[in-house]
Order: C-alpha cells, then structure tokens, then sequence
C-alpha cells in the first residue's frame, strides 16, 4: 500500500509540473509574439525616418 501513495503522490506532483510549464511556456510564447510585433513597429517607424534622407521624399 505504501508504495501505491508514493506512486500516485508523484504522479500528482508531475501532473502540476506539466501544468505549470505549460502556463509558463504559454506566457513566454505570448511575450516573443508582442516583442516581435513592436519589433516590426520600430522598423517601420526607421524606415519612415530614413525616406527624409532620401531622393524622392
């Protein structure tokens, strides 16, 4: 019997790990996906920028 507890205690416990990598993989997915997208802001706002020094602004 002692073994079955200590078998399921552990199972438990891997089941909250998974759980909270997932929320903590979630969380880091989400923030890559708004710095690219302020990344994509900046270039555009440095390409406006950089028409000033351009022929045909």
């Amino acid at each position: 019997m002692m073994g079955n507890s200590i078998l399921i205690t552990k199972m438990q416990a891997d089941s909250l790990l998974a759980v909270r990598l997932e929320k903590a993989l979630v969380g880091v997915k989400d923030t890559m996906l708004e710095q690219a997208s302020r990344m994509q802001l900046g270039a555009t706002r440095l390409v406006y920028y950089a028409s000033c020094f351009t022929d045909n602004y």
